[in-house]
């Protein structure tokens, strides 16, 4: 290959290629590296809080037991002679599960109704308040009522957490279409593109970044709506039966509230950014640009 082969555009790309992928792989270490260092950190900064404060204001260990008290209760055997971290992770995958199906049920939902509140003015002006006020209304007043409508199985309580993920969607979805910009809606025109496909072309791709952007908020409100939704329903299996149940009993095992509270947490991280990640990357892959070189005549 002469030095004029090895200079030319087509020649360029595949080392370019593997630049790119070595940079964005850089990068990505770098990322994942500060977020550990920045989590280790804030879980420092809690544990030297928490022991500050129980130690300057002698708060009893009824009232707020040590962390480490707390974290070697996860190797408790409940009375029922199961492990306490197990029987958490099983209830905790109940609870996902129902969070993760009312997630995207909120997201079709949501979607669908942005992007008709965007394209009709009327639509916006009447779906809009009726929106905001479920979501101001409060969830604990009508989920009894819903239960009893819907019934008590997991699909109602999926059903109840889409209630809550769907409005960040909306709202997200609404926002990105509405604010395209006219001059490229225009360019698009001016190529001959019918409506469907300047919506398909323009406006879709950047609805679907905005409930990229808007999922973690989605997905989070989606847990609480599961684990409160399954409060009324009396659900045995879900993570909300066994927080009443360690509540009740609290004055003498605090450590087991805590330790279904903190179980609930980390299950709603986890849910978090596994959705912003897998959503992440399903937008990279839907919205690439391939460059392949053409071939030389």
């Amino acid at each position: 290959m002469t030095v004029g082969e090895l200079t030319t555009p087509h020649a360029l790309v595949p080392a370019a290629r593997r630049t790119i992928a070595v940079v964005a792989g850089t990068r990505r270490s770098r990322a994942v590296a500060s977020c550990v260092g920045w989590v280790l950190g804030a879980f420092g900064a809690v544990v030297a809080v928490w022991e500050v404060a129980k130690a300057a204001f002698a708060v009893p260990d009824a009232t707020m037991p040590h962390l480490w008290s707390i974290v070697g209760a996860f190797g408790d055997t409940l009375p029922n002679g199961d492990n306490r971290a197990l029987a958490l992770v099983q209830a905790l995958s109940v609870t996902l599960l129902e969070a993760t199906v009312g997630l995207w049920v909120g997201v079709a939902i949501g979607g669908c109704v942005g992007v008709l509140a965007a394209k009709s003015r009327f639509a916006s002006f009447t779906l809009t308040p009726v929106l905001v006020a479920t979501q101001t209304f409060p969830l604990v007043a009508i989920v009894p009522a819903l239960v009893i409508i819907l019934g008590d199985g997991w699909v109602s309580l999926a059903l109840i957490a889409a209630i809550l993920a769907f409005f960040p969607i909306y709202v997200s979805v609404a926002r990105a279409i509405t604010d395209t910009s006219r001059a490229h809606r225009e360019l698009f025109r001016s190529c001959g593109l019918p409506a469907v496909r300047v919506f398909a072309s323009l406006e879709l791709p950047r609805a679907a970044l905005a409930v990229v952007s808007s999922l973690r908020t989605a997905t989070a409100l989606a847990v609480v709506g599961a684990i409160v939704a399954e409060l009324p329903s009396g659900r045995p299996d879900g993570i909300s039966m066994m927080l009443l149940s360690a509540a009740s009993y609290y004055l003498t095992d605090p450590e087991a509230l805590w330790c279904a509270a903190l179980a609930a947490m980390a299950g709603g991280l986890v849910l978090v950014y596994a959705m912003s990640g897998l959503s992440s990357a399903a937008a990279r892959w839907a919205l690439r640009i391939p460059v392949e070189p053409k071939e030389s005549r």
